[in-house]
């Protein structure tokens, strides 16, 4: 007899442990980190995160993310941002604004170029590509600037095709670049 309150007693645990399981997964499915990882993996083939490389100037550059897709590479600086966000190409500063809270940043474009100069320097014989990507959280609207892209629409304008004989291509100078960085 007693066996058979025992076996509902784990039974009901391991349940339990599944509920939990699952809630976890679709909490991290949701968060901003989880949509990041399912939208890269999506369009590319290959990713390095927050890596260092040289700059091309006797210095170094760290990078968020570079991206291997089979249109090339592609250079990300990650803005997580809440609220609506005022800026422009030629401004200096940019400004979110959520409810009653404001905030600024430099604008990122410039040293997204200098990102995207450095790859170029490596990976030569690769197209390069560079944008500031916004989480779905942030909205312009006054419009983005050019160089600016919400990560909703990085998967519309960078699809991944894996039997593209450009990764092929592309495969060598990936390798070099992988090479000259280092973990941050």
């Amino acid at each position: 007899m007693d066996t058979f309150p025992t076996s509902y007693l784990i039974a009901g645990f391991a349940a339990l442990a599944l509920v939990v399981v699952a809630v976890l997964y679709l909490r991290w499915r949701r968060s901003p980190e989880g949509r990041l990882r399912r939208t890269f993996n999506a369009i590319s083939e290959d990713v390095l995160t927050d890596v260092v490389m040289p700059d091309g100037m006797g210095g170094e550059i760290e990078l968020d993310r570079v991206l291997l897709n089979s249109k090339g590479l592609l250079v990300v600086d990650l803005k997580e941002v809440h609220g609506a966000v005022f800026g422009s190409e030629q401004m200096q500063r940019w400004t979110v604004i959520d409810g009653n809270h404001r905030n600024t940043f430099d604008n990122p474009l410039p040293a997204l170029r200098d990102r995207v100069a450095a790859v170029r320097r490596i990976a030569s014989d690769v197209p390069v590509s560079g944008w500031v990507v916004f989480g779905d959280e942030g909205e312009f609207p006054k419009g983005q600037p050019d160089g600016v892209i919400r990560l909703s629409e990085l998967q519309e304008r960078y699809p991944h095709d894996q039997a593209s004989r450009a990764l092929d291509a592309f495969r060598a100078q990936w390798d070099r670049l992988r090479e000259s960085t280092r973990p941050i």
